[in-house]
């Protein structure tokens, strides 16, 4: 897999100022897509878990003089190996998270108005904001209101096609 990096123009991403959220959410979409950052803003790729990685202590023989023998060093070495193992995949699980969450931070700052991004900012349940916690909260708050609205024309119109159609019955 050839990585190519994508050079996008900040000017033309579309900016949200609190109303059409999803007209925003489908224009911000194929951004987040091209630049691969959909898994950190959907919560499905998380820092790890926070360890203590241990390493293996060297076998140290009974006796004083006696050395460990090929068992207990093949078992110390696959324990090492092992060790070395997890502790590179989570430097590297950490990273890829650290990026992709910078990334997406910098998107949000750059998309939503000045307001917007503020509170966002402060409604963070942790002190190290997630792309994913903003992304929740812009959800909650304004894709409810937006249905809400939609009901609440919906109702209207409901109202007014009602209310013409009885109008039509009694003018015969």
């Amino acid at each position: 897999m050839s990585s190519k990096s994508i050079n996008i123009d900040t000017n033309k991403l579309p900016c949200f100022n609190g109303a059409h959220y999803k007209k925003w959410v489908d224009d911000m979409m194929p951004t987040f897509l091209l630049m691969d950052l959909l898994s950190v803003i959907d919560g499905t790729l998380v820092p790890p878990a926070p360890t203590t990685l241990t390493q293996p202590v060297f076998p140290v023989a009974v006796a004083p003089t006696a050395v460990p023998t090929a068992d207990q060093l093949a078992f110390y070495n696959a324990l090492l190996t092992q060790w070395n193992s997890d502790r590179d995949w989570n430097a590297r699980q950490q990273k890829e998270f650290d990026t992709k969450n910078r990334q997406a931070l910098g998107l949000f700052n750059t998309t939503l108005s000045a307001g917007i991004w503020e509170q966002a900012k402060m409604k963070s349940t942790t002190d190290s904001r997630t792309a994913a916690e903003i992304w929740d909260w812009l959800r909650i708050t304004f894709a409810t209101l937006q249905f809400v609205e939609v009901l609440g024309d919906f109702c209207y119109d409901f109202k007014r096609c009602c209310y013409e159609h009885s109008r039509s019955l009694t003018v015969k």
